[in-house]
């Protein structure tokens, strides 16, 4: 959990002297935890001052138009400051990582005696909290190399969703209501898929699939030195053949996504068409929807069987063998256990008598027979029986979690499966005959030329389907032949070796490659469903207007969010308020928070201005005080105002003013916003 402890500018900008604002929350108890900072003040008084200087610790210009930097960045020193002779400004911002590991970024400015920026120096600090001293400092020197180092903490694809301004909020939204309808909304996608992890994995998946092709080409170059020539010309045959072949599956493939693509497409296009006909259209294709979200129901719950009880099916007639077998090694494990214990007073006798000098001293085989022949004496004398079985070996090295692990395995239960593949063939059914009724129904508007592109792409990608098989068959049957071959060649006595670790390594990361291709597949699939729901669940709590829409959803394959009337006709966001389209984006960071698993402070500026009073009060109630462990406010008089204190109070641990000098033209950071709005 990342926090943000100490903000401290030394003449940076409106900031004159030495400013510093505690983000420290020192008010927690049992039953409750207050989790917002609130920081108030005019237009102009340094609010956005706050925020990007946030942002520059921890990101530099990363993100930044060279435009925004030059503007922002290239006159940080105040001018009263100036005025008065000096010649640097910096900020200074602390935060805690972990509980035993601290941060702290300054960014310093030097400016000559005509303000223009010198030099501008960045030093980072660590420390463990729980120990005095121990601080390590240093410069940096090379800008990549620290954002790679703040990247491990809070990654940079994560800033926007935790450090922004509320009124502009809107563009995550405007941005993909804007692109183009056909886009996959790549920005957002990608953006996602870094902060949650699966880019991680995916990346991993493609590092895997790299050094598989890599261990492929060493044992193709191994067999190619050692086989003898009545193989080479062969193997060489089948080499080509399979690289031509893996083509064009390539190829096919990607026609095959293609036309896919086009075929929703298409029909999203008609069935719009056909929902403005008539009411029984409209009920035939919401059926269909059901019954299409039933079957892809179906066939992740069937993936989520055959993924988790495949290693049983196929292990399942030697684990009662298995079973009996540890068991009676454990038994066996548990007697020497008892023994050991029981011959320790005797060995620490023995060891005791040993260590007297003896003359002439004992042989090492005399040792030997005064070892074994006391010790069955003491056994005798203590009635010990030595129950061990000598011919039992104890051939698997268990801890106890992976015992009961394997004495728990049971045998799946196959009809799960078999049911699960009868209710997929009974929804496919039906939507054979849903999709005939809706050709068959009254038609307003022509759509033939739709259906016809709807079938004429429905065989192709059929046919390409069929032939993707096809090829996939011939693919393996050819790797099986190739492996065939080069283990039936003959080669060198000394890259024998070699060539076999070669071809169990490729083993191993064929089957990496598989599984860790399922568990991207399937992690993106938790991940992505995870922000539809929580998208949901909390647009449901904070839109106000709910009835005008039949439904507002993130859609899970194109990353997009859609927006529905009452009639399930999806209709364009950029019609939305800029208000709702606040709520819209907020309720996207909220799910995006809960996805990522990441838990970063939110630092947040003018959040409530463009909101009525309904909006402003779910945001305060429903949302702030549940969105994350620290949440910064910076907001003017106008927001959260008098009529909110009481609402803010119970949540708030610590409230700053920033009040502005108007005839010294400087901003001084003292305690006390909720004065501020009284007019103390």
């Amino acid at each position: 959990m990342i926090t943000l402890k100490k903000l401290k500018f030394q003449n940076y900008k409106t900031y004159y002297g030495i400013q510093e604002i505690d983000f420290e929350n020192s008010v927690q108890s049992e039953n409750q935890k207050k989790n917002i900072l609130l920081i108030g003040g005019l237009n102009g008084a340094g609010k956005t001052t706050i925020l990007k200087a946030v942002y520059y610790a921890l990101f530099g210009n990363r993100g930044m138009k060279k435009e925004e930097f030059t503007r922002i960045f290239s006159n940080t020193i105040n001018n009263l400051f100036f005025d008065e002779g000096g010649r640097e400004s910096s900020i200074r911002l602390a935060i805690q990582i972990r509980e035993d590991f601290e941060l702290e970024i300054v960014v310093k400015w030097i400016f000559d005696g005509s303000k223009k920026l010198v030099n501008e120096q960045r030093e980072i600090s660590t420390r463990n909290p729980k120990h005095t001293g121990g601080v390590n400092t240093r410069k940096i020197n090379n800008i990549e190399a620290f954002y790679n180092y703040m990247d491990r903490f809070i990654p940079f694809d994560a800033a926007p969703f935790f450090i922004f301004d509320g009124e502009e909020l809107k563009d995550l939204v405007f941005k993909q209501a804007n692109a183009d309808s056909n886009s996959k909304n790549d920005e957002m996608k990608n953006a996602i898929h870094k902060i949650t992890g699966i880019k991680a994995y995916k990346d991993l998946t493609s590092d895997l699939y790299a050094s598989k092709l890599s261990t492929e080409r060493e044992i193709n170059k191994s067999y190619s030195k050692d086989i003898i020539s009545d193989h080479r010309e062969e193997i060489k045959k089948i080499t080509e053949e399979l690289e031509k072949s893996q083509e064009q599956l390539q190829k096919i493939n990607n026609d095959l996504r293609n036309n896919e693509e086009l075929f929703n497409t298409i029909r999203e296009q008609r069935d719009k068409k056909m929902l403005t006909n008539s009411k029984s259209r409209e009920v035939l294709v919401a059926r269909r929807g059901a019954l299409e979200a039933e079957a892809k129901e179906v066939d992740v719950q069937t993936k989520n069987f055959f993924i988790n009880n495949v290693f049983l099916l196929k292990i399942s007639p030697f684990v009662g063998t298995l079973q009996k077998r540890i068991q009676l090694e454990k038994q066996e494990k548990l007697k020497k256990l008892r023994l050991e214990a029981q011959l320790q007073p005797y060995h620490s006798f023995i060891s005791e008598i040993l260590k007297a000098e003896i003359d002439p001293p004992l042989l090492e085989n005399q040792i030997e027979q005064l070892y074994t022949s006391s010790q069955k004496v003491w056994m005798n004398q203590q009635k010990i029986t030595n129950t061990i079985d000598e011919n039992i070996l104890v051939r698997h090295d268990l801890t106890d979690n992976q015992y009961t692990y394997l004495q728990s395995l049971k045998s799946p239960d196959r009809a799960v499966f078999n049911q699960l593949v009868k209710r997929k063939e009974k929804i496919d059914e039906q939507l054979n005959e849903i999709e005939q009724e809706i050709r068959n129904a009254p038609e307003q508007v022509d759509v033939s030329k739709e259906n016809e592109s709807i079938d004429r792409l429905g065989e192709q990608i059929g046919q390409s389907k069929y032939r993707s098989n096809v090829l996939k068959r011939k693919i393996d049957k050819l790797k099986n032949s190739l492996l065939t071959l080069k283990n039936k060649s003959t080669r060198k006595t000394n890259n024998t070796n070699d060539t076999q670790k070669l071809e169990k390594r490729l083993n191993m990361l064929d089957k990496l490659h598989q599984l860790m291709q399922t568990y991207t597949n399937e992690l993106t699939t938790i991940k992505t469903n995870k922000i539809k729901e929580e998208f949901s669940f909390m647009l449901n709590k904070l839109i106000r207007k709910q009835d005008e829409f039949g439904k507002i959803e993130f859609d899970t394959n194109s990353y997009r969010i859609r927006l529905y009337n009452d009639r399930m006709s999806e209709i364009s966001l950029l019609e939305r308020s800029a208000g709702e389209m606040q709520i819209i984006s907020s309720s996207l960071i909220w799910a995006l928070t809960r996805a990522s698993g990441f838990q970063l402070p939110m630092v947040i500026d003018t959040p409530l201005g463009r909101l009525d009073s309904v909006h402003r009060t779910r945001l305060i109630e429903e949302y702030y005080k549940y969105l994350s462990h620290q949440v910064v406010i910076l907001s003017t008089d106008t927001e959260v105002s008098s009529e909110y204190e009481q609402l803010m109070l119970e949540h708030t641990y610590k409230n700053y003013m920033l009040d502005y000098n108007e005839e010294k033209k400087y901003t001084q950071i003292k305690e006390g916003y909720f004065e501020f709005t009284r007019g103390i």
